[in-house]
């Protein structure tokens, strides 16, 4: 499991970084070009999506490694959280849980966390179709399926 995790925060940290300036380069064009930053477009729904994988990547191996035996022995887990060298009742990778004694050791956040990034990289990318699918008008480049039919 520690070869996995690390080989994902290796790719989850650049693809972080290149999304992030993407997007913030996105920006700082709409921004000098007079107009407003706008997500209604595929490239920065896109990057969003990207982003938010990423987060939801890294913070799945923060939590793995905090809370749960990856990076630990089962034992190690249980003595950090509760003070005893036993080991975990349960464990479970997806939802995250690791129960020592009867506690809860993965902390109530963590799992709706994840679950809140990884819905908003489904809608985004589910935006990004869309926005991609939607026929424009060729002279304004603004969607056709508001447009009166004679235009």
């Amino acid at each position: 499991m520690d070869a996995q995790l690390d080989s994902a925060t290796l790719l989850a940290l650049p693809a972080t970084v290149i999304a992030l300036g993407l997007l913030t380069a996105h920006t700082v064009q709409r921004l000098r070009e007079g107009g407003r930053p706008r997500l209604a477009s595929p490239r920065p729904l896109a990057l969003v999506c990207c982003l938010s994988v990423c987060a939801a990547l890294l913070f799945r191996v923060y939590a793995e490694a905090t809370y749960a035996t990856a990076f630990l022995d089962p034992e190690d887990v249980c003595r950090y959280s509760v003070g005893a060298n036993v080991r975990p009742e349960t464990q479970t990778r997806f939802p995250l849980s690791t129960v020592c004694q009867g506690v809860e050791v993965v902390p109530s956040w963590v799992n709706p966390t994840l679950y809140a990034l990884l819905t908003l990289a489904a809608v985004t990318l589910t935006a990004a179709v869309l926005v991609v699918m939607t026929p424009r008008h060729p002279s304004t480049g603004k969607s056709l399926r508001n447009m009166p039919r004679g235009s």
